[in-house]
């Protein structure tokens, strides 16, 4: 027995289909509120961790840790490769660093044009805002008494350390630069590639270098690496023409 095949109900006239729904107003700025809410939470996360080992610095009660760990640190890292530890941290003094720095600046153009000049300059910023912080603090840097110094003594405060402030934030900054606009393939995209990788590598590897050049302690370095890790993550969002980041409504 054959049966005929049903039909869908028919509608009343003068009525269609919905279409649809799409998100509405409402969700669009609640979407947007929350992801303005992640794009601070990391910032101000590390802001607060730097404020908390800022104060135990400043109180002294790292001193006893510090003293323990860095002779552990340069034990493992030298003698034999103090070459290597000093061709790290050698672009971040004075005078190359100002080469250098224009260097960046270039770079970021290429990259991104003139936000992303502005945003290497606002970068470079981190070097006397670190400045500044050492002098509030005050740490003395280990004496030969206390570490084994590689080359000239540095007299200089010690907490953060400038040059851990400044790669994370200026190398951060132009690898994510250079990251935006990678071709689609071919030389070009590898060599890219490989420039992004030394940029990593540089952050990684110059924290160590100054504690086994002994021109730092390891809670100098951390803290470095707090608050160059808070001014990345509120800079990078502003290398997109659309970004504002308002701040999430209450």
């Amino acid at each position: 027995m054959n049966v005929a095949p049903t039909s869908p109900p028919s509608m009343p006239p003068g009525e269609h289909p919905h279409p649809p729904s799409l998100p509405g107003k409402r969700e669009t700025e609640r979407s947007a509120r929350h992801g303005a809410a992640w794009a601070w939470l990391v910032p101000i996360s590390l802001l607060v961790a730097f404020a908390v080992v800022t104060l135990l610095v400043w109180r002294g009660a790292t001193d006893r840790f510090d003293a323990m760990l860095l002779p552990r640190v340069q034990a493992a890292l030298l003698p034999h490769r103090a070459w290597f530890w000093g061709a790290i941290s050698w672009p971040g003094y004075g005078p190359q660093s100002l080469g250098v720095a224009g260097v960046f600046v270039y770079l970021a153009w290429r990259y991104r044009g003139r936000r992303g000049a502005l945003l290497m300059l606002a970068a470079l910023v981190s070097s006397p805002l670190g400045s500044s912080i050492k002098h509030l603090i005050a740490r003395p840097r280990p004496t030969p008494e206390q570490a084994e110094v590689v080359g000239q003594f540095i007299t200089s405060f010690a907490y953060p350390s400038g040059h851990v402030l400044t790669y994370t934030v200026t190398c951060g900054l132009l690898l994510l630069l250079i990251r935006d606009a990678l071709p689609a393939g071919g030389w070009e995209r590898r060599r890219e590639e490989m420039i992004c990788g030394i940029l990593a590598a540089l952050v990684l590897v110059v924290g160590p270098s100054r504690m086994a050049l002994g021109d730092h302690w390891p809670t100098d370095v951390f803290g470095a690496y707090l608050l160059g890790g808070a001014l990345l993550t509120l800079l990078a969002p502003w290398r997109h023409a659309s970004t504002t980041l308002p701040l999430p409504r209450r």
